[in-house]
């Protein structure tokens, strides 16, 4: 089963360590739908992870009924907007996301910061956020996806909402170039990469460590 640890992006290496993370304590977790549909039970495994480690879930209204692109940006700008809410996960990846951006409230999410996972399609919306308001977002598991069966990306999405700093990885990797980078790390999925170009949802890469994940 492949493996997506959360951490503030994705980052090739054996460690990474960031000094800014989360600016507050995590206690209440909406999950939204906002590319496809999540499997019922994959995502009540999920969602039941989270509450085992003391988290209090909130489960949209895009993760039980099928909704218009229209209709989950709302739901995601009134995600951003409830302080009720202080982390947004997404439920899983597929396709969407990117019908989303046109109708998001950049002022509304950029005026109430809090962490975005997601990854594969949700790339979309991470790139997007991160570029139209400088806000930081996570490239990390989905629910519906790894946090029903994978025990080590609960703890990892744990220790960085409890404000861990440094995420170590436990696989070989092989430098190409071999030697230390420092720099904003822009994790995405190819297919959406691609897609984003030479729109105003992705800006400038300079000084960047781009990573791209994609499956065949």
């Amino acid at each position: 089963m492949r493996r997506v640890w959360l951490i503030l992006m994705l980052c090739v290496g054996m460690f990474l360590t960031s000094s800014v993370l989360i600016s507050k304590e995590i206690r209440t977790i909406f999950v939204t739908a906002p590319a496809s549909f999540p499997e019922r039970s994959k995502l009540e495994a999920g969602v039941n992870a989270l509450r085992n480690v003391g988290y209090r879930v909130i489960v949209g209204r895009s993760c039980e009924v099928s909704l218009s692109s229209r209709e989950k940006a709302n739901e995601l700008n009134d995600a951003f907007a409830n302080p009720e809410y202080d982390a947004i996960i997404a439920a899983r990846g597929g396709y969407g996301s990117y019908n989303l951006l046109d109708w998001l409230d950049w002022e509304v999410i950029a005026s109430n910061p809090k962490p975005l996972v997601g990854y594969s399609d949700i790339t979309a919306l991470l790139l997007s956020i991160y570029f139209k308001t400088g806000q930081t977002t996570f490239h990390g598991p989905m629910v519906a996806v790894e946090l029903g069966s994978d025990t080590r990306s609960v703890q990892n999405i744990a220790a960085i909402f409890n404000g861990e700093r440094t995420i170590r990885f436990n696989y070989q990797s092989i430098p190409v170039i071999e030697g230390k980078m420092i720099g904003r790390l822009i994790p995405a999925n190819l297919s959406l990469f691609q897609a984003l170009q030479g729109t105003e949802y992705l800006g400038s890469l300079k000084d960047a460590i781009l990573v791209l994940e994609d499956v065949s």
